[in-house]
């Protein structure tokens, strides 16, 4: 009787550790792809002098700007922002610029469209010039190892919920 009693705290216990372990905290990317970035590296230094930093790989997150899909793969244009120990967009932090971000294939534009917040794994590869009513500006260029699209803010993503209590359909 006493041997069954401590069998079954065991295994509530084992189970309890399984689903905390489970139900820990979920990265953007995998595992695999968040021990490829180079240590220190982060997209604002990137942003400073990405030729500096040709051929390491760095952690971008933000929103989709554009979308252009060329016979050589997908260019993905987005709005890099800090990124968070787990690989998403630190959005409390104000934008740091554009990054043009190459995917070996074609992007649905249906799915991956402006606004849309994505996570990736990149190489740099260099920069690219752009001009805006005579302004000239160089944004970072990074090769794809691992895109993920992330899930869209919805109400309930809210730190803060307020409601009165009540629940139900009419």
């Amino acid at each position: 009787m006493r041997r069954n009693r401590l069998a079954r705290r065991g295994f509530h216990l084992g189970l309890c550790w399984a689903l905390w372990q489970l139900g820990g905290c979920a990265t953007a990317l995998s595992g695999a792809a968040m021990d490829w970035a180079t240590p220190g590296v982060t997209p604002g230094a990137v942003l400073e002098a990405p030729r500096h930093h040709i051929g390491q790989v760095v952690l971008l997150a933000g929103p989709i700007l554009g979308l252009e899909n060329p016979k050589e793969g997908a260019i993905l244009e987005i709005l890099g922002y800090p990124t968070t120990a787990r690989g998403f967009p630190d959005t409390s932090e104000p934008a740091l610029a554009r990054f043009f971000l190459r995917y070996p294939g074609y992007l649905d534009p249906k799915v991956y469209w402006p606004g849309r917040s994505i996570a990736a794994a990149a190489r740099v590869e260099g920069e690219r010039e752009t001009s805006s009513n005579g302004t000239v500006q160089h944004h970072p260029v990074l090769r794809s190892l691992e895109l993920k699209l992330l899930p869209e803010p919805t109400l309930y993503d809210s730190p803060i919920l307020i409601g009165i209590g009540v629940m139900g359909g009419f």
